[in-house]
């Protein structure tokens, strides 16, 4: 007997996750090429990562299930944790052994070393996982999860209200940007030079 899924594909999302993913290769591509002074992969970085993310967190906005907001608190935070969390966990237990088999450069830090350890553990607690740096987009996730669960049931109700909700998350978002926000994240010690 075969069993047949009944998915609601929808196809343009579908294309669209599939060049956003060619763009976060490509964009890691010309990235390197861009480090050996050449303006034109500069110039394709920077058009590529001014949008390529931000494509896929509405994609997610497009395809969320209701049913998970609607979760009790303890039952959402424990699927989100299983499904976000436990993976980001996982792999960067894997990346804090490595250095104990393998030497080299993990984004300057004194590695193996309890001095590197606890200052890569403090830099991953505030949202930059030096360890296993491509999961930083699994935290983003969860943190936009996050908000979305607290905010969806203030949200539901109007546009009206949805509107006053996207004019605060972007003043927050350009005040969280602004060069005297970013100094007062670089008095924490995360400079980027310290990288």
């Amino acid at each position: 007997m075969e069993l047949i899924a009944e998915t609601k594909r929808i196809g343009v999302i579908d294309v669209a996750r599939f060049y956003a993913m060619a763009l976060v290769f490509y964009g890691h591509f010309i990235e390197r090429i861009m480090m050996l002074k050449n303006p034109a992969a500069a110039t394709q970085y920077k058009f590529i990562y001014s949008f390529h993310m931000i494509l896929f967190f509405v994609l997610a906005g497009y395809v969320v299930q209701e049913r998970y907001v609607e979760f009790s608190f303890g039952k959402y935070l424990k699927h989100r944790f299983m499904s976000r969390l436990l993976p980001f966990l996982f792999f960067t237990a894997i990346f804090m052994l490595l250095p104990v088999f393998f030497s080299g450069d993990f984004v300057g830090l004194p590695l193996p070393s309890i001095k590197g350890y606890v200052r890569g553990l403090i830099m991953t607690l505030f949202g930059l996982p030096v360890f296993c740096v491509p999961s930083w987009f699994i935290l983003m996730i969860f943190s936009v999860e996050m908000v979305h669960y607290a905010a969806f049931r203030f949200l539901k109700s109007s546009n009206l209200k949805i509107l006053i909700g996207a004019l605060l998350f972007y003043v927050a978002g350009y005040w969280l940007n602004l060069p005297s926000s970013i100094s007062k994240c670089n008095t924490l010690g995360f400079e980027a030079s310290a990288l």
